[in-house]
């Protein structure tokens, strides 16, 4: 897999707080580190960001942080600590509910490492079901960004690519438009559609190595 530098994207247009900044900026580095298999050093930073105390909407971002530490967890075949992150998200009031729902998605997960596939199913329609209501929040709340970071870094690359495809509604930058294209290559997207969004980022694209990459892609 492409080693994804994507720390300009974490931190593009953001100049508010320091949490606001260390929550994306730890999702960020760790979505690096799980494409470059150092997973480790992804926990750990994320166990740093979350010792920060989440803060007004800012317990949205500290709840992605979580769901991706217990992604990391079940990985690592604990599901114990993986749940345990799970119920710090459900206990904790004020978490928009699109963000809550991914916690289906990691029970899904930790049933199908129990060898529970009946229970794993239920799971994952309860997610989505529960995503698909409560979706408008991510508008409101601005969490398209860090939910795709969360979704590109727990394997969830078509997920990550339609939720790209809405924060370019909202903004757009360089960083976002090569995620989105990273997403549809990772995500087995079609051929037609792969390349329009190649060809869009390298419309903006100025790091070489980046550029190496979409230029290699559109060759083929």
């Amino acid at each position: 897999m492409i080693e994804l530098g994507l720390l300009g994207l974490a931190a593009a247009g953001y100049a508010g707080s320091l949490y606001w900044n260390s929550y994306l900026r730890a999702i960020g580095l760790a979505v690096d580190d799980c494409s470059a298999n150092r997973q480790d050093l992804a926990m750990n930073r994320l166990k740093m960001a979350i010792l920060l105390p989440p803060i007004g909407r800012l317990v949205d971002h500290w709840a992605l942080c979580l769901n991706f530490q217990s992604y990391l967890y079940i990985k690592q075949k604990q599901p114990d600590w993986a749940e345990k992150r799970l119920q710090l998200i459900e206990r904790r009031p004020g978490i928009c509910e699109a963000v809550r729902s991914l916690c289906f998605y990691r029970r899904a997960e930790i049933n199908d490492l129990l060898g529970f596939p009946k229970e794993a199913l239920a799971c994952r329609q309860q997610a989505l079901e529960r995503f698909e209501a409560a979706q408008g929040e991510l508008d409101s709340k601005a969490l398209w960004k860090p939910l795709a970071l969360v979704l590109y870094g727990t394997g969830d690359y078509a997920g990550a690519a339609e939720a790209l495809e809405r924060l370019l509604k909202q903004e757009w930058s360089a960083p976002i438009l090569y995620l989105r294209w990273l997403s549809l290559e990772n995500a087995g997207a079609s051929r037609e559609r792969r390349l329009a969004a190649c060809r869009e980022a390298l419309k903006f694209e100025t790091l070489p190595e980046r550029r190496i990459y979409l230029l290699a892609s559109a060759a083929e």
